[in-house]
């Protein structure tokens, strides 16, 4: 089975596929990247599924956070989800582009292809 490399999550998805005993349905990705705030709202850490992986935000992505929080009135758990994934394909578009010369087209762009 072709597994997804990486994700990044909420704290909602977690929560409720954990009461219904599904976290199974984690292993499609390679690996779930949370920020500290959520996985401070998940409180025990024993019942993740072993993939997961903390991301400590920084900078830019620190500041963005508090932002979303500020301007959409989001959570700390869903802010920093937000955040971390938008570095996250930052980050993973510099690396591409280092192997490959291409350009990259928004989400909307992409979708629309």
């Amino acid at each position: 089975m072709a597994r997804i490399k990486n994700a990044v999550l909420d704290t909602g998805p977690l929560t409720h596929l954990g009461r219904i005993s599904s976290l199974k349905v984690f292993r499609i990705f390679q690996g779930i990247l949370l920020s500290e705030d959520v996985a401070r709202e998940l409180g025990d850490a024993s019942r993740l599924p072993a993939n997961c992986k903390l991301a400590k935000l920084e900078g830019r992505a620190k500041d963005m956070s508090k932002l979303i929080m500020e301007e959409y009135g989001l959570g700390a758990g869903e802010s920093t989800a937000i955040a971390l994934a938008k570095r996250w394909v930052q980050l993973y578009r510099m690396r591409a582009c280092q192997v490959i010369p291409v350009t990259f087209l928004s989400n909307c762009q992409q979708m629309v292809k």
